[in-house]
This record gives C-alpha cells, structure tokens and sequence, in this order.
C-alpha cells in the first residue's frame, strides 16, 4: 500500500486541496507581492543635482549642463559641481568656460543643498531621511535589513500558521502521527465527497510502518557532505540556485539604475515571469529535458546581461536586454526547482531544497550592495550577474537528466543515479523507460 493509493481513494485535487490552493495559496501570493515590493519604491532614490541659487530658474537641462560634472560611464554626478564662482560670472561666461574645458576642470562638494527631480517621486524616505550622497549606503542597508526581517518572520510566523492550516499528511507519515494521518485523511474524503476507505485506520499504521523501516527517516543531511554523486549534484544545484537567485532578485533591485521609467521598467521586469513560467514547463517535458533546458537558459541569460559591456549602444538597449534576461533567467529557476527535487532521494528531498533555498535567501543578503554599485555606472551589477550565470550554466551540463528517469527514492539510488547515461545525450521519451519512478 502506497500513499498514492490512498490519495486516488480519497481524491488527490478535489474540493480540499482547491480550497487551499484558491482560497489561501493565491491570495497569499498577491498578499505578499503588495506588502514586500513597495519597498523597493518608498526607498527610491529620485535623481538628484547640487542646487545653485543663481541658477535654479533655469531649466533642468540647463542646470544639468552647467552644474553637473560627467563621470566615467557618461553618467552625470549626483554628489558634486564644478568648482566655478556661478555668483560672480555671468550665464554666459559659465558656458564659455565649460565649453572650453568642462573636462578638465576640477569639482566640489555641494555647499547649498540639492535639487531633485519630482517627476516619478515627489518624496521618499531617501528624500526625506537625507539618505543619499555619502550616506546614500543606508539605502542598500534597509533592504539587507528588509530581507533578513523576512526571513526571521518566515520562521516566526510558519510557526504560528501551524494553529490555523491543517497539517499535511505527508509530514504527519513522516512524523509518525498515527491518529493525526487518520484523521486529516477522513476529512479530506468528506469534503472531496469521497467514501472513507475501507480499513483507513489499518492502512495509515502500515503505511507508517513501511516508512519507519524504510530507513527514510533515518537519512540525514550529512548525506550531502560525503563523497559520491549526491554531493556533486547537490553541489552543482546549489551553484545554478544562487546564480538564478542573483539574476531574480538583483534585476529587479537594479530597476531604478535602468533608463526610463522606473514604474514601466518594474512592471516589465515583473511582466516577464508569465510568458518565462510558460516556457519552463513547456520545455522540461521536450528532447531538452530538464538537463540541457537548465544549461540553455542560465547560460544565455548570462550572455544577455554581459552584451550591455560588449556592445555599449545605449540606456535603452541596456533596459531592454534586462528585461529579456529576467525572463530567460526566471526560466531557469523554475527548471532548477523541477530538476532539484527529482533529483534528491525521497528522504532527503526536502532537506536539501530548503537548504538551497537558505543559501540563495543569503546570497540575495548582498545584492542591494551590488545594486549600489550601479548607480555608478549600471553595468557593473549586470555583468557580474552575468558572469556567475555563464559560469553556473555550463556547470549544469554535468547534472543527470531526469525526465522520465527512474528517480531515485534512497540515499543509495541517489549515489547512482546518472552514472551510465552518455554526456552528450537527450532526455529519453516516456516510452522509452517505463515505468517511471513517482516523487512521494
């Protein structure tokens, strides 16, 4: 007796498991999005020049032109003027000057405050807290600070949801909760409108019992520390996580570094995950499988963002190329996720994708560093980003294909898995290996 055999029984996605998903899991998801991403926008840095009196009625390009120093990348200095006596010269003297030599001459600290721009923002804690300039790096601060107060409520409050959601009943077989597993699975027959099985209370104690003397419990996550394949492909997944995870999440901090609007470029960047979601579970069930799909999008997500240095055309062709590497990146994630769980074994399955998950939530820890650094020049943040994906895809090549592959389900499977199959090779069809393996 199999678990799968009692969910067939009682329903495996009736009216229970739809209520959860429509009625707590989607709500939670738009929940979550509203409360974490506005974040990013009440700490927006608008852009921002040293204000001289004596040109402040004149317009903003013009008080670009004659205020603002170039800095390398052919970005306009946010933090200095040039060192000229504006009071004393007339308009026109200041613009022989600098056209003259604006290059060559020397800079100064703002002495009389700054000016900015009010067309996206007309406040934010930036502008607000004086956070910008030499103390601009509390900006990158408060979002470190934002990420670790999230991952401390996610223990806090997973703790807390426990006296509201039903437990699953894959965990209470893994804790061994006889009448606990009992019980959730009459009430889930009940509300599937299902007939409770025959001899439930008698199959739930088997199939405890089968689980206890599997050896499943006993597994632990030291397995993926000791030599062998498990340890390879454990290693090889947590690379391809914290590269996507980089891609993820340090595109869209960078958002506000990309030229246009900043609202637009977020909406883009957030935009993209449907038609990338689409093409990940497209793909995995194709010839490219999990294997080659995983390596074909990390790794042109990576040369997407590298192009930016190579063919420096411009800001928008810089935005654009963002955008299509989210995507192309998200794709890769989700293909990772998919890949990760087939390839742990049963016992260690969801140790060792929460402890990918933890090292990428650490990794995105510094990306508001990097994120900073792009105010600089804007480059610096997608290039780095994509270094590590190149890097990460071609690693992936060397993890075993797994559609339709007969998964492993012990510690030992695990250590094998993949050995035989040819390098150079594609992902079988399902009926070529039947019969497959099901995750449990």
């Amino acid at each position: 007796m199999a678990f799968e055999d009692i969910l067939s029984e009682i329903g495996e996605f009736g009216t229970y498991q739809k209520r959860l998903t429509y009625f707590f899991l989607l709500p939670v998801s738009l929940v979550i999005a509203w409360i974490s991403m506005p974040t990013y926008f009440l700490i927006a840095s608008p852009d921002h020049w040293c204000y001289v009196p004596k040109l402040s009625n004149l317009s903003m390009q013009m008080q670009h032109q004659l205020i603002r120093p170039i800095k390398k990348g052919n970005q306009m200095d946010k933090c200095n003027m040039y060192d000229i006596d504006y009071e004393s010269l007339s308009l026109s003297e200041i613009q022989a000057i600098l056209n003259e030599s604006s290059h060559n001459i020397t800079t100064r600290k703002c002495d009389n405050g700054w000016i900015f721009d009010h067309t996206y923002y007309e406040a934010t804690a930036v502008t607000e807290l004086d956070l910008w300039c030499s103390r601009s790096i509390w900006v990158s601060n408060i979002l470190t600070m934002n990420s670790i107060g999230m991952v401390i409520g996610t223990w806090i409050f997973s703790a807390l949801s426990d006296n509201f959601l039903p437990e699953s009943p894959r965990w209470l077989l893994s804790e061994g909760r006889n009448e606990e597993l009992f019980n959730v699975l009459a009430k889930i027959a009940i509300v599937n409108g299902k007939k409770i099985p025959i001899n439930l209370r008698a199959k739930v104690k088997e199939l405890i019992r089968a689980h206890q003397e599997s050896g499943i419990a006993k597994a632990t996550t030291l397995e993926f520390l000791r030599k062998g394949r498990l340890r390879t492909n454990f290693l090889l997944v947590l690379l391809a996580i914290v590269a996507e995870d980089s891609g993820y999440y340090g595109l869209t901090l960078n958002f506000e570094n990309l030229a246009g609007n900043p609202f637009v470029n977020f909406f883009m960047l957030s935009l993209v995950e449907i038609p990338s979601s689409l093409i990940a579970y497209w793909t995995i069930e194709t010839k490219l499988g999990r294997r080659w799909s995983n390596t074909l999008f990390l790794t042109s997500g990576g040369i997407l963002l590298c192009l930016p240095i190579m063919l420096p055309i411009g800001g928008s062709f810089t935005t654009v190329v963002s955008f299509i590497a989210k995507g192309v990146i998200n794709t890769a994630l989700l293909v990772t996720y998919q890949q990760a769980a087939e390839l742990y074994p049963t016992s260690l399955r969801n140790q060792g994708i929460g402890i990918s998950v933890a090292v990428g939530c650490i990794v995105t820890l510094f990306l508001p560093y990097l994120s900073h650094l792009g105010r600089e020049n804007v480059l610096i943040p997608l290039t780095s980003i994509g270094v590590i994906c190149v890097i990460a895809g071609f690693a992936s090549m060397f993890l075993p294909e797994t559609l339709n592959e007969n998964l492993p389900q012990e510690v030992h499977d695990a250590q094998q898995f993949g050995k035989s199959a040819k390098f150079f090779s594609l992902a079988k069809t399902s009926s070529e290996n039947e019969p497959k393996a099901v995750i449990v």
